[in-house]
């Protein structure tokens, strides 16, 4: 269990990065 909750982590926190930067990128080429 303690492993399938630091994978859930690592996966949520490299999601959340991904978003970021996509967002940071579409912000960069709208400009």
């Amino acid at each position: 269990m303690n492993t399938t909750s630091e994978g859930y982590k690592q996966v949520h926190g490299i999601g959340v990065s991904i978003q970021k930067i996509t967002k940071h990128v579409l912000a960069y080429t709208e400009v």
